[in-house]
């Protein structure tokens, strides 16, 4: 299948093909490669093909609202929140705005509504957010949360009150471009993972100052604790502390689309890769999710990201229809909804 390149990376990618499971230094070879070489290429079309034999042409439709905004203390540099550079002294989305969401997603199809915070938003917020957004929620959707570090405590009252996972990531830089800690940030995910939560990832924000070590440790943990969902998302520069970093093109987003996709070999509890931003060549290499977005957002200076950065949910639905998808995956066991 992969005559025509490097005996070491064709050894691998055929080893993932296989359904066998893959060593941290093999995934570190496939993030080293070269993003224009007939091996990356390689790589991007494995992954498409254990994608699409995991999970045939079945997509994943997910939309996420922020819910809230002000100066945000982990400060991060590449998140427009930051406290260093967010003049906002307070933003909040009335509560019709939440139910607005949840009626344009009513029947399109959406497995999971996720409300996002800064890292800390009140817990009273989250809960009465919650509260709030169970009232509209569609049939067939779950109710996530992106949110700061919590305790043990807050994470089994939130599944109470409806909850049934978390978008939480150890990102690239926490502790540098962050003022989180590392170990608050995998201790969370444990309590979650503990609860019997979702726990939703992302190898992010990637520039091109990230090692491929860097990479391939973040990507090893969300194996290492079995993620049900996983992602690459390149780090769009929204902040004058991020202006000269640059950002990796679509090609290499793409090249590492098809890493997590081989790397996640052997991890029975993943549902789905997904590429943020929204883009195609993300899609040909192996995710099969995507995300509409309303609200504020984190990589936009706008407080409606659907009129700005943010894709609309008809923009996703065609998206996934034009990568060759035929059908939406819904929560709760509900019957997939084909994209038409």
């Amino acid at each position: 299948m992969f005559e025509c390149i490097d005996s070491k990376i064709r050894a691998i990618v055929e080893k993932a093909c296989s359904d066998i499971p893959l060593s941290k230094d093999e995934v570190l070879a496939l993030i080293k490669t070269d993003e224009a070489s007939m091996e990356a290429d390689a790589i991007r079309q494995a992954g498409r093909y254990v994608s699409r034999k995991r999970f045939g042409r079945r997509a994943m439709l997910l939309c996420q609202t922020g819910v809230e905004a002000f100066p945000c203390s982990a400060d991060c540099q590449f998140c427009s929140f930051g406290k260093s550079h967010f003049s906002e002294e307070l933003w909040k989305i009335p509560e019709e705005g939440i139910h607005s969401v949840n009626r344009q997603i009513t029947g399109k199809g959406v497995f999971s509504h996720f409300l996002l915070f800064m890292h800390n938003s009140l817990f009273e917020t989250l809960l009465s957010s919650v509260e709030k957004a169970k009232k509209s929620l569609p049939k067939g959707t779950n109710l996530v949360l992106n949110c700061g570090d919590l305790e043990h405590s807050q994470v089994a009252e939130l599944k109470s009150a409806g909850v049934t996972g978390f978008y939480h990531v150890m990102r690239l830089g926490e502790e540098i471009d962050t003022t989180l800690k590392k170990k608050d940030r995998i201790q969370t995910i444990e309590f979650l993972k503990q609860e019997g939560l979702d726990w939703y990832t992302c190898c992010e924000p990637v520039g091109p100052e990230h090692s491929a070590e860097e990479i391939a440790e973040q990507i090893w943990l969300s194996r290492e604790l079995s993620c049900f969902q996983n992602a690459v998302m390149r780090r769009i520069c929204v902040t004058s502390a991020m202006s000269g970093r640059g950002r990796i093109s679509l090609l290499r987003s793409a090249q590492l689309v098809a890493v997590v996709a081989l790397a996640m070999v052997g991890n029975k509890e993943l549902s789905s890769i997904a590429v943020h931003e929204p883009d195609l060549l993300g899609l040909y290499a192996g995710a099969n999710c995507i995300y509409a977005e309303f609200g504020v957002n984190p990589r936009d200076t706008e407080k409606e990201t659907s009129k700005s950065r943010g894709f609309s949910i008809e923009k996703c639905r065609d998206m996934l229809k034009d990568s060759g998808f035929v059908s939406l995956m819904q929560a709760g066991g509900e019957k997939d909804i084909l994209l038409q």
